[in-house]
């Protein structure tokens, strides 16, 4: 099959090239041919670049050694044949020489097939040589490359000696190294170095060591490797490795190891660390005094074979969890040396890691925490006491924040306040505190905030939930926390029963100068009523002598008769002094009041006069009492003298008796009184009333309100001492514009006791948990009324003032069933704060006198004062189950 041959004819005569045609047809080719004659088309058609040029040596304007030049330009490979009718020998070889494959006459064209196909073949052979060369080349500059490339430096010894190559690594740490030999280049010596491996390396080992270069002051590690040259001969390659740093961080790490080994082995806590199968492989000698253990007895052990087998088993599953998953983790157990003595101990491990970021063991460490648990254990049971303590404490304990928000609140505290524990945690201590006392909290509070420590101990008003106020004595500590108070603690005691005790002592102390006053009064009236009584019966005998021995129309009769009135008038004085002083001569009997009094009103209401009303209140089967008459008499009298004095332009007098039985609780809140029973003589008046400087002085003998010449200020003294003589007590209400009411107590006589129709003894009313709100100034009776209805079974509500007890009412959440007032009270009196609830009015004023004045409309329920268990126990409980 014919051979392709792509062929350009640079040729000016057709015929030559039908001919060239022909004898390369002729030859196997099967020519596609081009045919040109001029410089341009030839450059033309060197774009395509045919496989074989066959050009005339001589054309018009043209000529083949030019196309042959135009070609070795253009830098092409093209076989190119000079073809011509005559060429000189020296103009042949000049084409040859310029790259002609050939040259053939025309008339020797039988040559050109085989002169075609030699020099195809020789430019096939110019191709493959020239890959061959290419890639050698390639190889060559990839392997010098890589070796230049390379992070290890690589010089290469002859047996001489000389440096024959060395890489860019080595000229970067060494320098120039041409034409050098190696132990003058490297060590600057001008013999062969002594310790010098060449000979060993030439032999055919290979030789690896660590050198220190003075000259870079570096540290290498040389691999010498012998290596055969194409002439036979051996030399010597040197790979280098700068290990400077490495040696250094070894150096480094060891140091290192050694500071970590000292450091832990001087850690006074316990440290071990153990391999991936969790045997120890070190620990220091804190762990080894801890286990008791020897050193040579742990190492290459795991924990299973030295303690007790759950112990240990716990502790290593933890182990081998850590040494499967990493990470690390805290936990607390316990330990048990050989010796059986248990620790309690909180330990740490964390696995450490190789190189390829896998579990290679683990490392921990741990404390005796013995002491700390039975610390623990103490600090618990110290704040469990504490807490009950607190829980179980009737003082107010309550912890708030610097910006008065509370954060604990005992029981008692939840008490008071009427919250729950979530309700109560949050609030303000300002909800708590009546308006008056809150600057000075917060003034504390600012001072506490300015760092003072100091505690503080001070007496306050807490605010119940009720809205009644409790007086407290607060004690006030700072809770200091980072050196900074943080919140502060306050105990609040109720200070009521305190507070009334002082205020009892005060009145106890006041009764009893007072007592001693009117007893040392008392004496001294005694002495002189005693005196003037002797001279009283001088003069009253004399002047009866003399009248006696004088007719009856003398004018001196009538001077005696003067004289003797006014000695009967200083007599009835001195009778009073005795009756203050009780030392006037009784005769005492068995007697009804009721009785005594029926007899004498008669001349009571001439006494008075016809403008005041008397009213006559007496109680059947009144207790009969052991006193002389004529006493009764002397009370009433003076009693009613004052009374009326009281009403000058007219009104009403109301005597009153009455069976009162007083039990303990009764006679609590009224210093005198003592447990009994007894007879109550009340007389009362709607008259002007008295301020509290006139009553302190009222039983003082010769004291007076009344202008001169209308008293003597004996009568209400002789009234204090009847009654003392007959071991009774005697109490005054009065306010100003209310009127006056005198409650005289006198004990029954023992004999009544056993009389024939003597009541027995009621049981008194419980109550079924019905809430009373119990209005009251006075603090003793508001403390009686309390405690004797919370006995009863009710539940209290206590204000001291009208408008506290407004705010209990209206922020109290349950009912208030009944309000127990008392019908006087400063700001406010009991009858505006009644229209808001049902109520029980009480007063130490009788009903008539309360009704009189128009402070309480007719019909209303009401209750005198001293109030008793009985009769208060049964006038609520009537109340309560009307409708």
């Amino acid at each position: 099959m014919p051979e392709p041959l792509d062929l350009l004819i640079v040729e000016d005569n057709p015929d030559d090239a039908r001919l060239m045609l022909l004898h390369l047809t002729e030859e196997g080719y099967a020519p596609r041919w081009k045919r040109v004659e001029t410089k341009e088309a030839y450059l033309d058609a060197l774009r395509d670049p045919p496989d074989l040029i066959l050009a005339n040596y001589a054309l018009p304007g043209f000529s083949g050694p030019d196309a042959l030049r135009l070609l070795k330009s253009a830098g092409l490979d093209i076989p190119f044949i000079l073809v011509s009718g005559s060429i000189g020998e020296e103009a042949a070889i000049e084409m040859m020489r310029l790259g002609a494959s050939d040259y053939i006459l025309k008339d020797r064209m039988e040559r050109l097939g085989v002169s075609v196909r030699r020099a195809l073949a020789e430019k096939m052979l110019r191709f493959e040589k020239g890959i061959a060369e290419d890639t050698l080349r390639r190889k060559r500059s990839l392997f010098r490359k890589i070796l230049d490339d390379f992070p290890y430096g690589i010089y290469i010894v002859n047996r001489h000696q000389e440096i024959e190559y060395a890489n860019s690594k080595f000229a970067a740490d060494f320098g120039d190294w041409a034409s050098c030999k190696c132990h003058e280049f490297l060590h600057g010596r001008a013999d062969p170095c002594p310790w010098c491996e060449n000979a060993e390396v030439f032999a055919g080992s290979t030789i690896e060591r660590l050198w220190h270069s003075d000259k870079t002051a570096k540290d290498y590690e040389l691999a010498s490797i012998p290596i055969k040259n194409t002439d036979g001969t051996i030399s010597k390659l040197v790979v280098f490795h700068d290990v400077t740093a490495r040696r250094r961080a070894e150096e480094e790490i060891r140091g290192q190891q050694n500071f970590l080994r000292t450091l832990i082995d001087c850690m006074p806590i316990p440290v071990f660390y153990k391999d991936r199968e969790g045997r120890f492989l070190g620990f220091n000698k804190a762990y080894e005094d801890f286990t008791d253990i020897p050193r040579s007895e742990l190492i290459g052990k795991t924990v299973m074979e030295i303690l007790p087998s759950d112990e240990a088993a716990y502790h290593h599953r933890i182990d081998l969890d850590l040494i499967r998953s990493g990470g690390k983790v805290s936990y607390e157990s316990h330990y048990t040396n050989p010796g059986g003595k248990r620790r309690d101990i909180a330990i740490s491990k964390a696995a450490f890691m190789d190189e390829k970021d896998v579990p290679e063991g683990i490392v921990a460490a741990f404390l005796d925490v013995t002491a700390r648990k039975r610390a623990e254990e103490a600090l618990r049971a110290s704040e469990e006491q504490c807490r009950l303590l607190a829980e179980t404490s009737r003082d107010i304990i309550l912890v708030h924040d610097m910006e008065g928000r509370i954060l604990f609140a005992n029981k008692a505290g939840l008490d008071y306040a009427g919250l729950k524990k979530e309700e109560a945690i949050g609030r303000s201590i300002l909800d708590f505190v009546p308006p008056e006392w809150q600057k000075a909290l917060l003034e504390r509070q600012e001072s506490r905030s300015k760092g003072d420590l100091s505690p503080y101990l001070y007496e306050a008003e807490f605010l119940k939930g009720t809205g009644e106020r409790v007086p407290v004595e607060v004690s006030s500590a700072p809770i200091v926390r980072g050196g900074a108070v943080s919140s502060i603690l306050i105990v609040a005691r109720n200070i009521t029963e305190r507070k009334q005790a002082q205020a009892d002592a005060v009145l106890l102390q006041a009764q009893f100068a007072q007592a001693q006053k009117m007893e040392a009064v008392g004496r001294l009236a005694g002495g002189v009523a005693h005196d003037f009584n002797n001279m009283l019966t001088s003069i009253l005998g004399f002047t009866e002598i003399a009248m006696a021995k004088l007719d009856r129309g003398s004018p001196i009769q009538e001077d005696l008769k003067e004289v003797r009135a006014a000695g009967k008038r200083s007599a009835e004085i001195v009778r009073q002094l005795l009756a203050f002083a009780r030392r006037q001569p009784l005769s005492p009997r068995l007697l009804s009041i009721n009785e005594t009094i029926d007899g004498m009103l008669k001349m009571l209401r001439r006494l008075i006069g016809e403008d005041i009303e008397l009213a006559w209140r007496p109680q059947v089967d009144l207790w009969r009492v052991m006193m002389d008459p004529s006493q009764i008499d002397q009370i009433l009298a003076n009693l009613c003298v004052n009374a009326r004095d009281a009403l000058p332009q007219g009104g009403k007098i109301a005597i009153e008796t009455r069976n009162v039985p007083l039990d303990e609780e009764d006679c609590a809140g009224h210093e005198g009184l003592k447990k009994g029973n007894f007879v109550l003589l009340a007389v009362s008046d709607n008259g002007c009333g008295m301020d509290k400087e006139t009553l302190a002085k009222i039983f003082e003998p010769f004291f007076t309100t009344k202008e001169a010449g209308r008293g003597t200020g004996l009568g209400l003294a002789t009234v204090y001492g009847i009654v003392n003589q007959n071991d009774g007590l005697i109490n005054v209400y009065s306010e100003p514009g209310v009127g006056t009411t005198f409650k005289i107590y006198l004990p029954m006589h023992p004999e009544e006791s056993s009389r024939e129709g003597m009541r027995p003894e009621e049981e008194i009313p419980k109550g079924r948990g019905e809430t009373v709100l119990i209005a009251e100034d006075e603090e003793t009776v508001l403390m009686v009324a309390k405690r004797v209805l919370e006995k009863l079974g009710y539940k209290t509500l206590a204000a001291r003032r009208p408008n506290e007890a407004i705010a209990i009412a209206e922020s109290h959440t349950g009912d208030i069933h009944l309000l127990l007032t008392d019908v006087v009270m400063p700001q406010m009196n009991g009858k505006e704060l009644a229209q808001r609830l049902k109520v029980l009015f009480m007063s130490g004023y009788t009903a008539d006198a309360i009704a009189l004045h128009g402070i309480i409309e007719e019909g209303v329920e009401f209750i005198q004062k001293p109030l008793t268990s009985a009769e208060l126990g049964k006038k609520i409980r009537k109340m309560m189950t009307e409708v």
